[in-house]
């Protein structure tokens, strides 16, 4: 995962999110991330799915500061 391109997530004070056909990945499980990217088009070879899966859950880490961001998801 390019830990730059999540940077202002991590110090963000609130968060807001619009998915039109997934759940925010904020708030998928594993197993709906897992599914996520392993139907991904073109495929991701099984260990670039496994490495996204774990950037995704590293990221929910947000949610469960102290102080964690507030935050508004539509779907």
């Amino acid at each position: 995962m390019d830990r730059g391109v999540h940077r202002p997530e991590q110090e963000a004070v609130a968060i807001s999110s619009y998915e039109n056909q997934v759940v925010p990945g904020l708030l998928q499980t594993e197993a709906y991330a897992r599914a996520v990217f392993e139907n991904k088009l073109p495929p991701l070879a099984p260990y670039e799915a496994d490495v996204q899966v774990a950037g995704r859950l590293e990221r929910q880490g947000i949610l469960r500061r102290t102080v964690p961001p507030s935050s508004y998801a539509a779907r």
